[in-house]
């Protein structure tokens, strides 16, 4: 414990001056960094940009101190610096260069060249884009696999239908021909019972062909159906017979919500990579902002999501002539749009849900003259003159003034 007597500066008084240091030195670092940025661009920058922050990095190199003047004149010349070459910042030339990144032990055993902190973003974002398309692919593939066999279901169904009805109209034939048959033996037999007897024979032979053909096809669709069970349940790990049951909610569920959610993923990913690409150029990219791509994976996977609950017909179409799935991967890669959609339908119900504006009660309402009792104005009786006359009869002026007018004609 220090002596309260004593002149002696304790230790903790000099631990603030260690951070303030170290911002100094990186600070200069951060000056002398964009200042070659911007001679290298071909920025012809004045002296008292320039000057001041090459004495403050052999300064630093020298380990000098700077006195508050000259770091005074270093901070204004870097702000000068930074308002010429922004958005460019010191951090965003060392996350877009490749000189001062390490590789790693996978590099170093593989040789390769090093990269920058964007081009290990975007390389991520790429290889999620790629896995995502090959869920999607997946998707798609068990989608339609399951509307095969949905749809050989349904036209097993409709030939079943089909059958049942040519064996009627078999049955009902059959019963023509007993008859026929029946009642040949009494009378002799006519031309005209040979002739219908053909007749009803051959029509007999056509419905047993249908009948063998509807054969033939439901049998071909049952073998089908059987296979296409067994191939989807051993790719989903369920038994064939399980997955009879559950085959309608498996559709409904993969095409309305997985593969929206993973087209606006895959959107997100493109805006993600796009925007990276400009910034890698720009040399804009902020490590710091990675962040917020995350999010924005989130978003889109939401936003692709709604929008099949915004924007998608009972019938399967969407807007504008838009699929699904070019639904969802747009709502991915501009967000906006769910913010869109949502700002409509908000604004929509909201006025249906406005009240109805109610009439003032009373017998008087704002305006001119007297209102009745029903609060309404009285009219005027159509046909009642002006003059005080009865109705249907004119005023003497109007007969006065025909009378010439008659005299002349």
């Amino acid at each position: 414990m220090p002596n309260p007597g004593s002149t002696t500066t304790p230790l903790l008084s000099l631990e603030p001056s260690v951070p303030a240091v170290t911002r100094l030195a990186e600070a200069v670092e951060g000056a002398n960094t964009l200042l070659y940025h911007a001679i290298t661009g071909g920025q012809d920058l004045p002296p008292s940009v320039r000057d001041p922050i090459i004495k403050a990095r052999i300064a630093v190199d020298r380990k000098e101190p700077l006195n508050g003047e000259e770091e005074g004149a270093f901070l204004e010349a870097y702000s000068r610096l930074a308002l010429r070459v922004a958005p460019v910042t010191a951090s965003t030339l060392e996350a877009t260069s490749r000189r001062r990144v390490r590789r790693g032990w996978t590099g170093v055993m593989l040789g390769l060249s090093p990269v920058s902190d964007a081009q290990r973003l975007a390389a991520r974002f790429g290889l999620l884009a790629v896995c995502l398309i090959f869920a999607i692919a997946v998707g798609e593939w068990t989608r339609t696999f399951i509307g095969s066999i949905s749809t050989a279901e349904s036209q097993f169904a409709t030939n079943a239908k089909e059958m049942r009805e040519a064996e009627i109209r078999r049955g009902s034939v059959e019963d023509q021909i007993g008859m026929l048959t029946g009642s040949a033996e009494g009378p002799a037999d006519t031309a005209n019972t040979g002739a219908v007897r053909q007749a009803l024979k051959s029509r007999q032979a056509e419905v047993q062909a249908s009948i063998w053909a509807l054969n033939y096809a439901n049998d071909q669709l049952q073998e089908t159906i059987d296979q296409g069970y067994a191939t989807l349940g051993r790719f989903l790990f369920v038994s064939g017979d399980k997955l009879k049951h559950v085959i309608g909610p498996v559709g409904t569920i993969l095409g309305a919500f997985l593969l929206p959610v993973l087209y606006g993923a895959l959107g997100t990913c493109a805006f993600i990579m796009r925007s990276l690409y400009r910034e890698m150029i720009d040399r804009t990219f902020d490590a710091r902002r990675t962040g917020e791509f995350t999010v924005r994976i989130f978003l889109g996977m939401l936003s692709g999501l709604s929008l099949q609950w915004l924007l998608v017909r009972p019938d399967g179409s969407g807007a504008a002539g838009a699929t699904p799935a070019v639904l969802a991967f747009l709502g991915g890669y501009s967000v906006e749009m769910l913010f869109t959609a949502l700002d409509r339908l908000v604004h929509l119900v909201a006025g249906r849900l406005r009240p109805a504006h109610r009439a003032q009660p009373g017998g008087r309402t704002p305006g001119r003259g007297r209102t009745t009792s029903a609060g309404s104005a009285p009219r005027r009786t159509r046909g009642t003159p002006t003059t005080g006359t009865a109705p249907g009869h004119p005023a003497p002026g109007s007969v006065t003034a025909l009378a010439p007018a008659r005299a002349g004609s």
